[in-house]
């Protein structure tokens, strides 16, 4: 693929899984992330880095629309995460914001990197299915009855930049546990 080619500024928004800084790395899923690297590139240069922390990381629901408000408010017109719900796919294709997957554990410098390079594809689906905000779902898919996406009780928390694994906690979701031997934050292993 081609380089991006772009001689204007461009702001992304990345989904930080710690604290943020292109030495973080990228979150698994958007939404309830703790913090965004915003990420200033101009003529194919990073320019400034700002982190910001997600305020509608633990929201009761929400959370998705709510993120991506706050970042188009600061500009940006571009989001990098793991994964994105419905609702944001849905909120950034109406505030003109493309959403871009990357692979959980790399760092945000590299996928930044990639973006430039023109690695990267804008997707203009949910890559997830919706967690939360649901009254009545479907058992027979994995939805938990009153809101989420339930993953059940067997199976593993695991760290996507070590692979520290442990046996799941049914009650505690991965992605709250933070990793013993990193400090990165967990996620489910199916």
């Amino acid at each position: 693929m081609s380089k991006n080619n772009s001689s204007s500024k461009i702001k992304i928004g990345v989904a930080s899984q710690g604290s943020g800084g292109l030495d973080d790395f990228v979150a698994p899923v958007f939404a309830r992330c703790p913090t965004f690297t915003i990420v200033e590139i101009y003529k194919n240069k990073i320019e400034k880095v700002t982190t910001i922390p997600n305020e509608a990381a633990y929201a009761f629901h929400g959370a998705g629309i709510a993120a991506i408000q706050k970042l188009a408010s600061l500009g940006v017109s571009i989001i990098l995460a793991g994964a994105f719900g419905p609702n944001v796919a849905i909120a950034a294709n109406q505030l003109g914001i493309q959403t871009i997957v990357v692979q959980p554990g790399n760092t945000i410098k590299r996928s930044i990197e990639d973006f430039i390079a023109g690695k990267l594809k804008p997707v203009l689906t949910p890559t997830v299915p919706p967690h939360r905000g649901l009254s009545v779902t479907p058992t027979s898919i994995g939805f938990r009855r009153g809101g989420g996406f339930g993953a059940g009780s067997k199976g593993y928390c695991v760290c996507p930049n070590c692979g520290y694994r442990v046996i799941h906690m049914p009650g505690s979701p991965c992605v709250e546990q933070i990793c013993p031997r990193c400090g990165s934050r967990m996620m489910r292993e199916f």
